[in-house]
């Protein structure tokens, strides 16, 4: 046939760009999980009174994890309750305040801010997208 070209070897080339996509993603999935527990460990050390030991990180999917206490006044004590709340939640980026306002609901109350987790996160953060991005 004129004008047809035969291209041998695609199968096996997609092939071996998905195993080499599959062992990234594997080693992306493991920078994250122990970057995740570094920032528990720090939330738990700045946590205080019964909150504090009891930060964790649940993996939820590949490189989708979850971090945070189940203790269930935790984002209380982390954001605040009443005026602190509303003084310190706008300050925060708007990711955060999602996590706020599904948490604090009626915005009484006079808890102050005792903030472990958020800290731990944006201290850790950076150093995580570091290692991912030197191994992506």
């Amino acid at each position: 046939m004129a004008g047809i070209i035969r291209v041998n070897g695609v199968n096996q080339t997609i092939a071996k760009i998905n195993k080499f996509a599959e062992r990234k993603i594997v080693k992306l999935d493991k920078i994250m999980d122990q970057s995740l527990k570094t920032m528990a460990t720090q939330a738990n050390v700045n946590a205080p009174g019964e909150i504090k030991g009891t930060v964790r990180t649940q993996k939820i999917d590949v490189l989708a994890y979850d971090i945070g206490s189940e203790v269930p006044y935790a984002a209380y004590v982390e954001f605040g309750t009443g005026d602190a709340a509303r003084g310190y939640v706008p300050s925060l980026p708007p990711e955060w305040q999602e996590v706020a306002r599904r948490k604090i609901i009626n915005g009484l109350g006079r808890t102050g801010v005792q903030k472990f987790l958020y800290p731990a996160v944006e201290d850790g953060l950076p150093e995580m997208i570091k290692k991912m991005k030197e191994n992506a």
